[in-house]
């Protein structure tokens, strides 16, 4: 067995155990995530790289909540005109259809009075008849009654 041979042979069983995995590079991967050409991060780094990875996520999630609450705010401004105008327009068609119910009574109204005038000024015509034939009629009345006494 060649000596490629061998290392690619130690290098899957150490992939087995798990200890030390082969890289693409044909380097060796400890079971930190450490190749061995590299040397391992102080404990500092480590904290400062979590604490700018920490800012970074919080940088984004505050970046997305503020463009939520603005896409938010805009829907709900943009919703509150769209009432305003459906309001307006309701309130305007609201108005031209009482007007033109106020015309309409007030033009039943008149219709109503010269009925009522036409109805009276017939009663008097009626109740002038009436007196006249009344007269009359007791006149005649009085005649027969005169004839048979």
């Amino acid at each position: 067995m060649s000596l490629k041979n061998s290392r690619k042979a130690e290098d899957a069983r150490e992939a087995v155990d798990g200890s030390v995995t082969p890289s693409m590079h044909g380097e060796r991967v400890t079971g930190d995530g450490l190749r061995d050409s590299q040397a391992p991060y102080s404990e500092l780094d480590v904290a400062q790289l979590v604490q700018q990875m920490s800012k970074a996520a919080k940088a984004r999630r505050d970046s997305k909540r503020s463009s939520l609450e603005k896409q938010q705010s805009d829907r709900i401004e943009k919703t509150r005109a769209q009432i305003h105008a459906v309001h307006t327009e309701y309130r305007d068609k609201i108005s031209i259809i009482r007007k033109a119910q106020l015309e309409e009574l007030a033009n039943l109204l008149k219709q109503k009075h010269e009925i009522e005038v036409g109805i009276v000024t017939r009663m008097q015509a009626v109740e002038q008849a009436h007196a006249k034939f009344s007269g009359q009629f007791a006149a005649v009345l009085k005649g027969r009654v005169q004839e048979l006494e």
